[in-house]
């Protein structure tokens, strides 16, 4: 099944976080002067595989990686990835 023009885009917005995640990653290892070393970063596939689940616009991801909402803030699914630390003072 091939996607038309509209779900093509659809499927783009809803993998932004993803997307600027892997755009981040790949900026960091082909830098000029990178020592990106992918045995180093080995979670970063983990990671990615989580902020697609983002692609449900109900689903927020819950995190204390830092790292990770740092490589998806510029996208606008950023507001859906919360910072654990922030959240200390929750009373369950």
């Amino acid at each position: 099944m091939l996607l038309d023009d509209e779900q093509a885009a659809e499927l783009g917005n809803r993998l932004d976080a993803a997307y600027q995640f892997d755009l981040h990653v790949w900026r960091e290892a082909t830098a000029p002067a990178s020592n990106y070393n992918p045995e180093k970063h080995a979670n970063d596939w983990a990671d990615v595989q989580q902020t697609m689940c983002l692609c449900d616009p109900a689903i927020h991801l819950l995190t204390a990686d830092g790292k990770l909402v740092n490589k998806v803030a510029a996208s606008h699914q950023a507001n859906r990835v919360l910072f654990l630390p922030g959240y200390h003072s929750l009373s369950l």
